[in-house]
């Protein structure tokens, strides 16, 4: 059984590591991709720079240089004819089945009309969630963009806002805010179907400490207090990092 979608996955050259991992992932899972080679920062064409507001503190140049990448990969699949579009980053991994997947998959598009479909997310504010089906839920605060579809006419709508307002936050962060104000319907696997392996790889656009935030799934009790918050975090790590380890052993 396939899937309706083709995967676009975005890698450095130098990352031949990650590109294996992915790659044998997507493989196992027969997911048809093509890989997005990274454009860094300085090599984005002046015209293109004028996507966004570089002088915005809430815009790094690695955050840039990725959001970037990720208008390529829709782009990619919009000039392949393709209704929706699947872009992946590469330092993700699955637990999932190679035959349960595309069941997944395909339930969601039969039984969902979206805008933008999360395989994986981080952060989410959980207790808002509106449960659809199995494992599917409606969502309004997702964080991360590591796996995710963006149905084509999300693609233009977005594209076309940019030409009057230059992006001013990261990739997730844009997304993030338009689905939260109801310009956008999303959905989520819970739990998440892929997962950054923060510990493997590390992250190109934050530090190794702010980077293992993204292996916390939902943020509703997080606490405020420092201390804690630690605690909390550090128990995370300890159960992403048993997940990790049982999905490795499996795909030895």
């Amino acid at each position: 059984m396939s899937i309706p979608v083709k995967a676009y996955y975005i890698n450095f050259d130098k990352d031949v590591a990650r590109r294996k991992s992915i790659e044998q992932m997507l493989n196992r899972l027969k997911i048809e991709y093509s890989r997005i080679p990274v454009i860094k920062y300085s090599e984005i064409p002046d015209e293109d720079m004028k996507m966004f507001n570089k002088y915005s503190s809430s815009l790094s140049p690695a955050e840039i240089s990725l959001f970037y990448n990720h208008i390529r990969a829709w782009k990619q699949g919009l000039a392949e004819g393709y209704n929706h579009v699947l872009v992946m980053e590469d330092d993700i991994i699955t637990y999932i089945d190679k035959k349960v997947f595309p069941r997944m998959i395909n339930e969601a598009f039969t039984k969902l009309t979206f805008d933008i479909l999360y395989l994986g997310k981080c952060l989410d504010t959980c207790s808002l969630y509106e449960h659809q089906f199995g494992r599917v839920y409606k969502t309004y605060t997702p964080y991360c963009t590591h796996a995710y579809i963006l149905s084509a006419d999300t693609i233009k709508s977005v594209l076309q806002e940019n030409l009057t307002k230059p992006f001013v936050k990261p990739v997730d962060n844009h997304l993030r805010d338009r689905v939260n104000s109801g310009q956008y319907t999303a959905y989520v696997f819970h739990p998440s179907i892929f997962v950054q392996d923060v510990v493997r790889f590390e992250s190109r656009v934050r530090n190794k400490l702010t980077g293992l935030n993204n292996i916390i799934e939902c943020a509703d009790n997080i606490p405020n207090d420092s201390g804690q918050n630690g605690i909390y975090v550090a128990i995370i790590v300890v159960i992403v990092l048993v997940v990790i380890i049982m999905v490795w052993v499996i795909n030895r």
